[in-house]
């Protein structure tokens, strides 16, 4: 299955640019001096490579977050149902370490992850700027609807609705790094005192 963590694309790949402001914060004008004179077909085909480019870091944003969330779940559950079955001192002085490793594990990953929304906001801004201006996909009607606002297309009015605009991508990608990192530094606490309190009774 191929997942879209961060923007759909259609099949001709012109669509894929609508959440553009969820990663580089509010819409901004469309640039107009970032690109000197050019014909209408060299114009389009800049359009067609800087769109293929934020699909290639789109994709790739997926399988590098993807490499890091299925490690960190299992990894999670063992250290959880090892916690459930264990009860000696020695126990949870392993568990604290095993505990201790997924936390360190969620800084690359917080990394990569602030590294490729960046990448991602990059290359659709420079889809915005190839974009010919008449086609109004990434630039303007695009921003909008990732900025929350309602859009107009034909006859169609389209909104995210409250908790895809309360939650953006950029925030969502990150809170579920936060929450891993949450997890692992309250089973060390838990299992430091466990152990520290099976030293003390002896």
């Amino acid at each position: 299955m191929d997942h879209r963590l961060l923007h759909d694309l259609s099949p001709n790949g012109v669509a894929a640019a609508a959440p553009f402001s969820q990663f580089g914060g509010p819409a901004s004008p469309r640039p107009t001096n970032l690109l000197p004179t050019v014909d209408a077909s060299e114009r389009i085909e800049r359009y067609k490579v800087a769109l293929e480019h934020a699909r290639f870091e789109d994709e790739n944003f997926a399988r590098i977050y993807e490499g890091f969330l299925l490690p960190q779940t299992v990894f999670l559950g063992f250290v959880l149902a090892a916690t459930a079955a264990r009860d000696t001192g020695q126990d949870h002085r392993l568990l604290a370490a095993a505990s201790l490793l997924g936390l360190l594990l969620c800084i690359p990953w917080y990394a990569a992850t602030l590294r490729n929304i960046t990448k991602v906001a990059f290359r659709l801004q420079q889809a915005s700027v190839a974009e010919p201006t008449d086609w109004d996909v990434v630039a303007d009607t695009g921003k909008k609807l990732a900025g929350g606002e309602t859009v107009t297309v034909g006859s169609e009015r389209f909104r995210y609705g409250w908790l895809s605009r309360l939650i953006p991508p950029r925030l969502g990608l990150r809170l579920i790094v936060w929450l891993f990192a949450l997890a692992y530094l309250v089973l060390i606490l838990a299992h430091l005192n466990v152990s520290f309190r099976s030293l003390l009774t002896g």
